[in-house]
């Protein structure tokens, strides 16, 4: 049976392709890279990797501007400097914790889980 592969999510990631996110799928007979949109399938007998374009711009314009993170970190210094707990607090990061168990656990017992 097929071990369950790591979900990785954050604020930042340095292998992100853009500010927001970054989304690549690994797979045993390829991989995809979303912004740049493409598949990339390794070709063992012939030592090389076929890179499949989407026709999609290697570029994306900027969802967010840099002035919302910027807002966004003052803010949580600020909540240190008062003692105050920000909004979303550690509370809503758990509830994220427990709906990602579920699904690691679901995933692994192929049975749906319940919060």
């Amino acid at each position: 049976m097929a071990q369950p592969q790591p979900l990785k999510s954050g604020w930042w990631q340095p292998q992100a392709d853009g500010p927001e996110a970054s989304t690549k799928v690994y797979g045993k007979q390829g991989f995809a890279s979303l912004f740049p949109t493409y598949l990339a399938r390794p070709n063992q007998a012939e030592q090389t990797v076929e890179r499949i374009e989407s026709g999609f711009p290697a570029t994306r314009d900027p969802h967010c501007p840099q002035i919302m993170y910027d807002s966004q970190l003052a803010y949580f210094v600020e909540c240190i400097a008062q003692d105050r707990t920000p909004i979303p607090g550690g509370n809503e990061g758990w509830i994220n914790m427990k709906i990602l168990d579920a699904a690691y656990e679901s995933s692994r017992t192929k049975r749906a889980v319940d919060l």
